[in-house]
């Protein structure tokens, strides 16, 4: 029972089906101005992706959790308080044409992502690895209800 309650928790690694996808900025010719992955583009491929069924995720081999932050932090992105610089290699677990393809649907963030000049490749696979949570865990506030 507390090694299941651990695999949703997100504290073992995991490995499966799933996809991989590498978001990276494209250079910008000379003079012009560019575009730079920002925390709102790594937070809707996320969000895409839970959509689509994904069981475990993570970013440059952060494990994302319900309680993970994804935040702006000058030119780099903090993720589970770890700074992270692109390009950024997401990896997924679930069914690899669903997620995919939810990703890459026509107007879908796929096409959004690179007419904002991000490059991005999605690469489905048969096994993939995600790493476990290796943050600290701590509730200062929130507290077991007493029943009775």
């Amino acid at each position: 029972e507390l090694d299941k309650i651990k695999l949703y928790a997100g504290l073992t690694p995991v490995e499966g089906p799933g996809v991989e996808i590498v978001m990276d900025n494209t250079p910008a010719p000379p003079g012009a101005g560019s575009y730079n992955i920002r925390d709102d583009d790594l937070l809707k491929v996320i969000n895409d992706l839970r959509g689509a069924g994904a069981e475990a995720i993570s970013i440059n081999n952060q494990r994302i959790l319900a309680t993970s932050e994804v935040r702006q932090a000058g030119n780099h992105i903090n993720v589970n308080l770890t700074r992270l610089s692109p390009p950024y290699k997401i990896t997924a677990i679930g069914n690899p044409g669903t997620l995919k393809s939810s990703l890459e649907i026509k107007g879908g963030l796929v096409e959004y992502l690179a007419a904002n000049g991000t490059q991005v490749l999605v690469q489905q696979s048969d096994n993939v690895q995600v790493p476990a949570y290796s943050g600290p865990l701590r509730f200062d506030y929130a507290k077991h209800v007493q029943r009775g």
